[in-house]
């Protein structure tokens, strides 16, 4: 079970936390660029994650589907804050 969590937040979290190490924002608009373009890795994450479930290399249950579900929230939500940055200027 503990697999579970572990391919499910903790990694995750760190690709996120990476994607943004690199991009270093400073200001909100570079946190939510940031965070748009970090859409891309989780995405590859959760198609790779996919395919290790099918091919049942990771054991680990529902793992593939709620990381497919809290992508989908995160995508509403940075398309939201997209749609806030762009109304500030």
């Amino acid at each position: 079970m503990s697999n579970f969590y572990f391919y499910s937040a903790v990694i995750p979290l760190l690709i996120t936390a990476i994607c943004l190490w690199f991009f270093r924002p400073l200001s909100f608009k570079r946190i939510v660029r940031g965070l748009t373009i970090n859409a891309i890795p989780l995405m590859f994450y959760m198609l790779f994650l996919y395919f290790l479930e099918m091919q049942e290399y990771v054991k680990s249950g529902w793992s593939f589907y709620t990381v497919l579900f809290f992508y989908i929230l995160y995508l509403i939500i940075v398309g939201i804050l997209n749609v806030i940055v762009r109304r500030v200027k």
